[in-house]
């Protein structure tokens, strides 16, 4: 049945959309592990190809916390996109392995490097509370 007041073209059937969206390449797992590892410096937005808003997450430290928040929640929710807009949903590494066509022993690397960002940071954190509390004895 046709309504008197649409166009006509509003009476033809919708093309075939397609099941899913374009997923990124991108690891959903890596994306929220770098998010509570190094989310407030935007470890993540990094790892999703946004590096402006990262750039700002680390000079804002993850905007106090509450931006850091926001994106987690849209990152485990399975909204968070990526540079391109295609939203970063797959889980598993061998998703992503796949995907970018990597062997074992790249996917293994990638977990090295990973932990020694990860210990790096750690590193990074401790000099800069270690300086933080000297400055605070210099004012005392």
């Amino acid at each position: 049945m046709t309504d008197p007041y649409l166009p006509d073209e509003y009476d033809t059937p919708l093309p075939h959309a397609p099941n899913r969206a374009p997923v990124s390449d991108k690891s959903r797992l890596v994306a929220v592990a770098l998010g509570f590892v190094t989310g407030v410096f935007g470890g993540h937005r990094y790892y999703a190809g946004k590096i402006r808003t990262g750039l700002l997450m680390t000079f804002t430290f993850g905007g106090l916390g509450v931006w850091w928040l926001i994106d987690m929640i849209i990152l485990l929710s399975g909204e968070f996109r990526d540079s391109d807009g295609r939203k970063i949903q797959d889980w598993a590494p061998s998703d992503f392995a796949q995907a970018n066509h990597l062997s074992q022993e790249q996917v293994a690397q990638l977990q090295r490097d990973v932990e020694r960002l990860q210990h790096e940071l750690m590193d990074v954190h401790e000099r800069i509370d270690f300086h933080e509390r000297l400055l605070q004895q210099g004012r005392q």
